[in-house]
């Protein structure tokens, strides 16, 4: 994780790149908090796929892209 926040960071001032507000690290859970701008126009994963019962295959490949050794 502290290599997506420091990538994050560098990237800030390119456009389409979501903005990094702020972050933690959460030493009870060992665990990162990033906090990040939220789109006008996002939903999130969970709630995309609330709305719709199910994620198909196709749909699944575009949200989670796996590299195939």
């Amino acid at each position: 994780m502290p290599r997506e926040v420091y990538c994050l960071q560098r990237a800030q001032h390119v456009n389409n790149v979501i903005r990094l507000l702020d972050h933690y690290f959460d030493r009870r859970h060992s665990s990162y908090i990033l906090v990040m701008e939220r789109l006008e126009h996002a939903q999130d994963l969970f709630d995309y796929i609330t709305v719709r019962e199910h994620l198909n295959i196709e749909i699944s490949y575009h949200f989670l892209p796996q590299k195939i050794n």
